[in-house]
This record gives structure tokens, C-alpha cells and sequence, in this order.
């Protein structure tokens, strides 16, 4: 490449780097591949943050150092660029959402779709703890989109502190300085990828979608855009590698190769953006710094339909995950093979296409000065003239087709998709807000809607099916314990004590555990309010009651100190009894299907000796089933949906290990009610019996109160 030499002054004359372009699509295309066939991170994300802070960071960083940043006008052309094809995709996703979806599913959906076009959709899924691997363990449509958001949080971050720092100099009768700026930059992003690195070392789950921790790789892009703008202003275009043309080329494709193979050689879902983000990003500033050379891989890069497609690569990364989602749920598999997966990249590059034609032309940026933020030039081989002509004819043809009257419809349809994206989840969740809180009112009826009480007393409690059935489909993911919106779920190792039933009574029932114990919390509650004691909640969801790590299900190490901290607070606090979980699932191939893990009893035997009753229960079926969605697709809310008992649990629970002299531990099982008949139902006495696969409603749990009160009160004691 032969850049124009300028003064440290003077604006830099740069060509387009379409090799980048083709990095560009090179990494998108990792992404879609490894969510379709593989189920791992491919580093693809943070190469394509790494191009953004080199293009974007590095175009506010020179119009700062030449005093000439305009907030306004940047946020209004980046809005132009990214906001109507994410609002085009959104819409979609909620057109599939209620088309392919369960309506158990349009909640999620629904918070998910304004997080993500407000740009929050990393932290909304830092903050609800979900896991970014294959479409195979998630429904939601928009899951990809945290990326996005991290983007667009940068963009404007970076954009207000360049902003910021140029406007403070000014006042000063200064300019900022390109040597100062830099030392900062650097510094920031080193800060940035320690906070990284302690990230993945305590959470990495929300370290991976940490903001500030995912800046340095934006961070890094901006710097390196610098050191390329030094190299112009030094008139150097790297022929300081001239005379060594094949090091410089063995170096590029060094770099190129490292990201290609980062999503084989490491687990990014558990290390990125910690040190081994060093992998594919070190190989892609190869790639940036050493753009030169016949033999690099600059020149593949720069091919034309490579460059096309890193053109297209923001709309295909919008759609590919939405029409994976849409591929699962139609084959009703968890995999995807060969043919579907090359479907779905192929769908998902035609609706690239249309929607950069039909919607992003309709916004056009009122200079190109944005996508002219690189360094370098495009290759000049005859091969990739032929192609880029070829190409070029084609554009300039379709583009001839797109004039006409569609242009002036087209537009106020974006906008109004921008309007509905933003005003239908709204409405629905407020919907849900209205609907929640009626749902309290109706679940203290238990004779219209009897539950479980239907079950255990028939000749008192019956149902008529044209009461209907509670909660609604729509709602039944969101029927959960007040303990859950009250925050009373530990997020570290810390144990958060909340208190319900009861408030003034003597007597105290703690309930401890993870969420299979939450579930009964709001009955027993109920409980304590007519019977005369307090409960006490210390729960931490995915952990449960346990002594130690031996004979236990797998629980990571925050979950065994909570469990530890737990049974210290609990022989400290010395409430009259503890209520938790008696039995787990057997692990795959055990003889048994149900269990009492060892580091249970161990708890249960501590508490004992401190002179504590434990009441526990039994553990509902994990049904591996759909309950919601099989009540939804039933003609009427009935009791044939369900799963049968020989298959879920044993016929007799497990006993207790040998118990210490003295012991204080009562068992206590309900699956006669949850199981009547040895048929686990899904739909029971008017109300839903699982949220989802093994989580009991709260609906369902309230009707057992007057079974609670015949079957735990005598076990207390009192």
C-alpha cells in the first residue's frame, strides 16, 4: 500500500482496508458456524469487537485529536446504521416468537426484546444468569444480541469520555494530544483486561458479559488504529518488512490461523474475555498490522465476495441465530445436521441481503466518513478486479430495481416496526404485571380452583372446567414464590435471610435450600400465618442443604460455601426447625431413580445435634417433559397431561442412612398428590402443577396448605 504522508497536523489520507472487511466476515461466519454445528464460542465476538474499536474507536479518537468531534451528529449516524436493521430483526423475532413459541415463552421474550433494542441485553442476561452456548439449551430468539449491546454501550462510552476529554483541552486552549491519548488507551485497556482476568477467575459468567470487561478488546482495536496512523505519519507502510517478505507473510497467516482454530483449542464460554482472548485477538492484530505483502493473507481477504459479505456480515449475524432458534423448534431436535444447518446459514445470508437492500438503503448516512475509518488499500490483482466488476454490475442492476414507488412505503414501515418493537412488549408485560397480581386473589380460592385439594380431599373440593385454569399459559413461568422479585436469593456465597408467615411469633420454620425447596415457601408461609410461626427463607438457587462435598450432586465451589455459611447461620440462629429437600434424581444407570445424597443427611445430622427438627420433603418428579406446553395444545385444561410415576420416581422413597441416636429429621412426601393415581398430571383441580420440567407453580403449591397443615404441623411437634 502506498498511504499519503501527512504532518502530525495534517488529516491522513487512508484508503479502505477491504481486507478487514473480508477479517469481517471470516469472523462473523466463525460465529454462525460454531452456534449451528459446534455449540462453542469461536472467538468470532471479539474479533469482530477488535474491527469495531479499530473502525469506529479509532475514527472518534482522530476527530478528537483534531478538535472537530461532533457527539451529536455521531450518535444520530450510528443510530441510522445500526437501529433500523436491529428493529427489522426484532420484529421478526417477535413475529416468530408468537408464531413458533409457547406462550410460556412470550414473557421472556418479550424482556429480552426491549433489553435488546435498548442495548442492555448483556447485562439482562448477566443479571438473570444465562448461559451463551448452543441455540440447543435456549428458545429465545435474542440471546445473541448481547453482543450488540456491549457494542453500542462502547460506541457511545467511548464516544462521550473522547468527547469529554476533547472539550476539557479546548477550554484549556489546547488540543488533545495523540501521545497522551494514547498512553491512556493503553492504559485503560489494560485495565480493562485485568478486570477481564479477575472476572473469569471468580464469575465468568458474568464476566463474559461484562461491559467493562469485554472494553479492552474494543480498546485494543483503537490502539492499534493509532500505531497504524503513526506508521503513515512516519511515512512507514511496513517496508521495514520488506526485506523480509515471507516473515511478515508467515506472521499474517499466523494470526489468521489462530482464529480460526480459538473456538478448537479453547472453551471461550468459560475463559473469554480472560487471558485466552490473547488467541484470537493477538492473531487478528497480525492480521491488521501486517496488511502488506504477495503472499499474506491480506490478498484472499481483500477478494471481492469477501468483501461483499463483511458488508453484509451485521445483517447476517442479526438473523442467523433467530432462524436457528426457528430450525430447532421445527425439528424438534436438539441438533442440527448438515442439511439444516447449511439451510440455516443460507437463509439467514438471503435475509442478509434483503435487509441491508430493502431497509439499511432506506436510512443512507449523510457522508461515508464512518466506513472510511481504516488504513491501507484494497488488493489490485486482476483476479479480484474481474470479481469486484462482477459484483458491482450486479448492485448497481438491483439497485436500479429498488427505485421506485416501494422507497417512500417502505420507510414509515421501519419506523412504525421501531414504534411496535418498543410498545408490544411494554404492553404485554404490563399485561403480565396486571395478570400477576389478580393470580394472588385467585389462588387463595381453592373452591373454584381446589389444586391439589381436589386430590387429597374429593368429596369436599371439585373443579368445573368452564372455571378454567390458572395461571394462564402465558403465565406460568412467571408463577413463582415472592421470594424470587422479593431478591431474597443469594447471588455469591453470602446468606440472605428473609422473613415471611408470622412476624411477631416466637416460633420460627426456616426453609433452606435451593429452588426446589423455595417452591413450597409461600405455603408454608400461609402456614405459619395460621398456625402462629415465622419462616425464615435462606435460599440459593441450583444448591441446596449440604454438609461437605462427598456424596452429593455436582455443586461448584460459591454453592458449597453457601451451603456451608447456611448451616452456620442455621445452628447459630437455632430456629425450631429447618424445612428442605429429602431426595434428588438418581444420576443415569443408578439402580434407583430417586436418592439421599450422603452430604444431606450430614447437614440434616448437624442440625440435629444442635437440638434443630428438619422437616424434609420429598422431591417432586423431573418430568423431562413440556407440561405448559402440552396444557396449551390440549382442546381443554384437563388431567391427561402428565407423565406416569414408574417412570419419574421409585415406588417406595429412599430411606435415610442409619441415623445418629436422637435424630431429629421427619420426612415428609406429597406425591399421593402430586402423582395421584400413579399418574403424575400436569393440570390439577384448575391449576397448572409445573412451570416448567420440574418446577412446581406457586399456584399449585398454595392449594397444599390444608394438606401441610393435616401432615407437617404433627411433625413439628408443638
Amino acid at each position: 500500500m502506498n498511504p499519503t504522508v501527512a504532518s502530525p497536523s495534517a488529516p491522513i489520507v487512508r484508503a479502505r482496508r477491504q481486507d478487514l472487511d473480508g477479517l469481517r466476515a471470516v469472523a462473523v461466519l466463525l460465529v454462525a458456524v460454531y452456534h449451528v454445528w459446534v455449540g462453542r464460542v469461536s472467538g468470532g465476538v471479539d474479533v469482530f469487537l477488535l474491527l469495531s474499536g479499530f473502525f469506529v474507536g479509532g475514527g472518534i479518537v482522530r476527530a478528537c485529536l483534531r478538535g472537530d468531534f461532533e457527539l451529536g451528529t455521531f450518535v444520530v449516524r450510528t443510530a441510522r446504521r445500526l437501529l433500523p436493521m436491529l428493529v427489522t430483526v426484532l420484529a421478526g423475532c417477535m413475529l416468530l416468537t408468537v408464531a413458533v413459541l409457547p406462550p410460556g415463552a412470550w414473557t421472556e421474550s418479550a424482556r429480552q426484546t426491549l433489553a435488546s433494542v435498548f442495548y442492555v441485553e448483556n447485562w439482562y442476561l448477566a443479571v438473570t444468569g444465562r448461559e451463551y452456548a448452543g441455540a440447543a439449551v435456549v428458545d429465545s430468539p435474542f440471546q445473541h444480541l448481547w453482543s450488540m449491546s456491549v457494542q453500542g454501550q462502547l460506541f457511545v462510552g467511548i464516544a462521550v469520555l473522547a468527547m469529554a476529554g476533547m472539550i476539557g483541552q479546548r477550554r484549556r486552549g489546547r488540543r488533545l494530544d495523540a501521545r497522551t491519548t494514547s498512553i491512556v488507551l493503553v492504559l485503560a485497556c489494560g485495565a480493562s483486561f485485568a478486570w477481564a482476568c479477575v472476572g473469569v477467575w471468580t464469575d465468568p459468567a458474568w464476566a463474559y458479559f461484562d461491559t467493562l470487561a469485554r472494553a479492552w478488546e474494543f480498546l485494543l482495536g483503537t490502539v492499534l488504529a493509532l500505531v497504524m496512523d503513526q506508521r503513515m505519519r512516519a511515512a512507514d507502510d511496513g517496508s521495514r518488512w520488506r526485506g523480509r517478505a515471507t516473515a511478515s507473510a508467515l506472521a499474517a497467516w499466523a494470526g489468521l490461523v489462530a482464529i480460526l482454530l480459538t473456538g478448537v483449542l479453547v472453551d471461550g464460554a468459560d475463559l473469554f474475555p480472560g487471558p485466552a482472548t490473547l488467541l484470537p485477538l493477538a492473531g487478528a492484530a497480525l492480521v491488521v498490522l501486517l496488511p502488506g505483502g504477495h503472499g499474506g493473507p491480506a490478498r484472499i481477504l481483500s477478494w471481492y465476495p469477501f468483501v461483499v459479505a463483511g458488508r453484509y456480515a451485521y445483517a447476517f449475524y442479526l438473523w442467523h441465530w433467530p432462524i436457528l432458534v426457528l430450525a430447532i423448534r421445527l425439528r424438534d431436535r436438539p441438533e442440527v445436521g448438515w442439511l439444516a444447518g447449511s439451510a440455516v446459514l443460507l437463509i439467514s445470508a438471503v435475509l442478509a441481503w434483503v435487509t441491508v437492500q430493502l431497509v439499511q438503503s432506506l436510512f443512507p448516512l449523510d457522508a461515508p466518513a464512518i466506513r472510511r475509518v481504516g488504513t491501507g488499500a484494497a488488493s489490485s490483482a486482476p483476479a479480484a478486479g474481474r470479481a469486484r466488476a462482477r459484483f458491482t454490475a450486479m448492485e448497481s442492476f438491483l439497485r436500479r430495481r429498488r427505485r421506485g414507488p416501494r422507497r417512500p412505503i417502505l420507510r414509515p414501515v421501519v419506523v412504525l416496526a421501531g414504534v411496535l418493537v418498543v410498545a408490544l412488549p411494554t404492553a404485554w408485560l404490563v399485561r403480565v404485571d396486571v395478570a400477576r397480581s389478580e393470580l394472588g386473589n385467585l389462588a387463595q380460592d381453592l373452591t373454584r380452583y381446589p389444586g391439589a385439594a381436589a386430590a387429597a380431599f374429593p368429596d369436599l373440593f371439585h373443579w368445573n372446567t368452564d372455571d378454567g385454569i390458572i395461571p394462564a399459559v402465558a403465565l406460568a413461568s412467571e408463577d413463582k414464590p415472592r421470594t424470587v422479585t422479593d431478591g431474597c436469593n443469594a447471588v455469591e456465597d453470602e446468606v440472605v435471610l428473609c422473613s415471611y408467615g408470622d412476624l411477631g411469633a416466637p416460633r420460627v420454620v426456616a426453609v433452606a435450600g435451593g429452588s426446589h425447596t423455595e417452591q413450597w415457601i409461600e405455603a408454608i408461609a400461609a402456614l405459619g400465618e395460621e398456625e402462629g410461626f415465622r419462616v425464615d427463607s435462606l435460599i440459593k438457587w441450583s444448591c441446596e442443604l449440604a454438609d461437605g462435598p462427598q456424596d452429593v450432586e455436582y455443586f461448584d465451589e460459591v454453592c458449597l460455601s453457601w451451603a456451608a455459611n447456611a448451616l452456620d447461620t442455621l445452628t447459630a440462629r437455632a430456629p425450631d426447625a429447618v424445612f428442605t429437600t429429602w431426595t434428588r434424581p438418581s444420576p443415569a444407570g443408578a439402580e434407583r431413580r430417586e436418592i439421599v445424597p450422603g452430604a444431606y443427611e450430614r447437614a440434616w445430622a448437624r442440625l440435629s445435634a444442635a437440638g434443630i427438627t428438619t422437616v424434609a420433603i420429598r422431591d417432586n418428579p423431573w418430568t423431562a417433559a413440556d407440561p405448559v406446553g402440552c396444557i396449551s395444545d390440549a382442546s381443554i385444561a384437563n388431567e391427561l397431561c402428565g407423565v406416569a410415576r414408574a417412570s419419574v420416581l421409585d415406588e417406595t422413597p429412599p430411606l435415610f442412612g442409619a441415623p445418629n441416636q436422637g435424630s431429629l429429621v421427619r420426612p415428609l412426601d406429597l406425591t399421593d398428590l402430586l402423582c395421584p393415581d400413579d399418574w403424575c398430571t400436569f393440570a390439577q383441580g384448575g391449576r397448572l402443577v409445573y412451570r416448567d420440567d420440574h418446577h412446581l407453580t406457586n399456584s399449585w403449591a398454595l392449594s397444599t396448605v390444608p394438606v401441610l397443615q393435616q401432615r407437617m404441623m404433627p411433625l413439628l411437634g408443638w
